[in-house]
This record gives structure tokens, sequence and C-alpha cells, in this order.
């Protein structure tokens, strides 16, 4: 949407859109990290697989996975990176003004219909969800 809108391109670097990115990552396009040849390292496989139920802020997950090198050189071999994922939601911020999933919600979810849909924020209480037992 935003791409056809003009707001941004597949072809510029994500450093464009997050400050604060380790030096390696400035260059890595937004068509690389859509499609895992970015060589950002995964932020679950290097914190655990349970990353996710703790919310982080982009500084934190920065810092978890800034010390590693890129997997492989961008563009050169695919490798699946949530981190690249979380990158896009911080473009998407960037490019659209809102909060990430304010404009999921605004622009596709209420669009579908789909009234019942919500991110997987861990902390978020919610009629009727399953949960892993913290017990």
């Amino acid at each position: 949407m935003l791409r056809e809108q003009g707001r941004l391109s597949l072809q510029e670097p994500v450093g464009k859109y997050v400050e604060s990115l380790p030096d390696a990552w400035q260059p890595v396009t937004l068509e690389e990290l859509l499609s895992h040849t970015s060589g950002i390292p995964d932020y679950e496989e290097v914190m655990g697989y349970d990353a996710y139920r703790n919310p982080m802020t982009p500084e934190q997950v920065f810092a978890f996975v800034a010390t590693r090198p890129l997997d492989f050189p961008p563009g050169t071999q695919w490798k699946y990176s949530n981190t690249g994922y979380f990158l896009l939601t911080l473009v998407i911020e960037k490019a659209s003004g809102e909060k990430y999933m304010d404009f999921v919600t605004r622009h596709i979810l209420s669009a579908a219909g789909m009234t019942q849909t919500r991110s997987s924020e861990p902390g978020d209480v919610i009629p009727n969800r399953a949960a892993k037992s913290t017990r």
C-alpha cells in the first residue's frame, strides 16, 4: 500500500527509515528485508524462540543482534529473519506516520471486516485467548 502510494520504494535502504542501525544494516533494501535475503541475523535465533513473549524496544532488539555479523552479504542468499520483519514494522510506522498495529487495523483488518483479529502482544488481556501456561 505504501509503495503504491509513493511513500516508499522497495529499493530504498532501511537506514532511510530506521535510526540507530548497525552500519552493516544501513544499506539493506526493503526488498531484501521482505524476501529474507538481507543477511541480518534472526533475533529469535539469537535470543531463543520465546523472545516474542517479551516486548522489546528497537534498541533492545538491535543490542542483541547487532553484535553478530551478517549471516551473508545482502542479496546473495536466503535465510528467514524475524529481525527483518521487525525492521519493516518500523519502516511502516515511519512511512505512514501511524503505529504499526494502528496502520494494520485501520487499512487492512477493518477494511476486511476482521474485528476480532489482533496483534500478538503477550501482555494484552483478550477474552477466550489461548495462552501458554506460566506454571
